[in-house]
């Protein structure tokens, strides 16, 4: 569990268009990756993914050398799991009261929402709030839509 938890929003106005965003973060814990786990075979053909391997050649290697014998003890590997995510972002415009009379509506928006747009982290796996990696990918999210008040 994370030891915070938070969440800023607000709403900025600028004649008739407006820009919605809210952030949201968590911090203070490490979470296991199940993505650096090394899973080292005899045979390369199922070593498939590029990793950073200590070898002689590469002393400062971020992971085992790339052998059966490497990880005897199956030291698995943890990581910061701290994030901020630009969970929502909106942007809207309001039609002006001359058109809508015009129109007759009492109102009339267009607005564009992006959802999981961006996520800042240190955090390899896939998603630093799923509690493991073999979920879905994160959901990133496009709506475009009106809303009319007659």
């Amino acid at each position: 569990d994370p030891k915070y938890t938070w969440g800023i929003t607000n709403t900025l106005k600028y004649k008739n268009f407006s820009l919605m965003f809210f952030f949201q973060g968590a911090g203070g814990y490490v979470k296991l990756d199940e993505f650096q786990i090394d899973n080292v075979f005899g045979d390369t053909r199922r070593n498939t993914v590029k990793k950073d391997w200590w070898s002689v050649d590469n002393p400062n290697g971020t992971h085992y050398a790339n052998d059966q014998n490497a990880n005897k003890f199956s030291v698995p590997f943890y990581e910061n799991d701290a994030f901020v995510r630009l969970k929502d972002l909106s942007i809207a415009y309001n039609l002006p009261a001359k058109a809508l009379v015009k129109l007759k509506m009492a109102s009339l928006k267009v607005y564009v929402t992006g959802r999981n747009l961006a996520t800042f982290t240190k955090y390899k796996g896939l998603d630093p709030e799923l509690s493991n990696n073999y979920g879905l990918p994160l959901q990133r999210d496009l709506l475009i839509g009106v809303t009319i008040g007659l």
